[in-house]
């Protein structure tokens, strides 16, 4: 526990508050990626295939999400959404070169089509959260919201 944080050259500190939280949590992580696997189990349940595309698992793995991530062709509407419902959504990544917006690309040198694949990424993915806090009738009104606006 005393080398907790401390890595190579770096002195790694965290809050004591979180970090007490964060070894409690360790202590049953079993049960922490039990939640994650059922709430994932959850979020596939309630949002339909038409809504929102699910991330690929490989056959045969056992997946564990922090974050429960969705490719949407509507991310911007959704959040909107989700702000407006106070709905816990996550829009991560929201460019290429994130934190930059597109206009600030060529301060990095960043060309739009150098890499299509993070630029779709960008655009299109949300997540969810798979902690204990989320419940009934949260994860249902969750749901409602993707129908709603996803189609």
């Amino acid at each position: 526990d005393a080398d907790l944080g401390r890595s190579g050259d770096f002195d790694l500190r965290m809050e004591a508050r979180s970090r007490s939280r964060m070894l409690r949590r360790l202590q049953d992580l079993s049960a922490v990626v039990e939640r994650c696997q059922t709430m994932a189990a959850r979020w596939q349940e309630l949002i339909p295939s038409e809504a929102a595309r699910r991330p690929i698992e490989p056959i045969g793995s056992k997946t564990v999400y922090a974050r429960y991530p969705l490719f949407v062709e509507r991310k911007d509407a959704l959040l909107t959404a989700a702000r407006r419902l106070r709905v816990e959504l996550a829009g991560w990544y929201g460019s290429v070169v994130h934190p930059l917006t597109d206009r600030q690309y060529s301060l990095v040198g960043y060309e739009p089509g150098l890499c299509p694949n993070a630029e779709r990424a960008a655009a299109e993915i949300v997540s969810l959260p798979t902690n204990v806090m989320v419940r009934d009738p949260y994860t249902s009104r969750v749901g409602s919201m993707f129908r709603e606006v996803c189609g």
